[in-house]
């Protein structure tokens, strides 16, 4: 738990050290699942899958979590002040996409998980 206090405080503060990301595989191994089975719909030999509204947050969150850590790296050398205006911007641009696209305002899909004592 210490390690990932470390790298979020070194992330904060604008210092781009981090180690491999624990995540990786899985991620790499969903993305060749979702091409994968997105042939097979193509093909007709499958249904496409749905996205109820908490996979729909995993996958946002889990853009949000790469796109955030790309801008604080593409921001090298910019104070804190303009990365966090930035990635603030970035925040609202993706929530004006996802409401202009679904229907769907991306803070309600956190109001759902805050209510559930067992969900961090």
């Amino acid at each position: 738990m210490e390690t990932h206090r470390q790298e979020s405080i070194c992330f904060i503060s604008g210092e781009m050290e981090s180690g491999k990301n624990p995540y990786s595989e899985v991620l790499i191994e969903i993305e060749s699942g979702l091409w994968e089975h997105d042939v097979r719909v193509d093909d007709g030999i499958a249904a496409p899958y749905s996205y109820d509204d908490e996979t729909f947050r995993a996958c946002l969150k889990i853009f949000m979590s790469a796109i955030m850590w790309k801008l604080w790296k593409f921001m090298d050398g910019k104070s804190i002040d303009e990365k966090g205006s930035r990635a603030e911007e970035v925040g609202n641009i993706l929530r004006n996409v996802v409401r202009e696209f679904t229907g769907i305002d991306a803070h309600t899909l956190y109001d759902k998980v805050s209510r559930q004592p067992d969900r961090v």
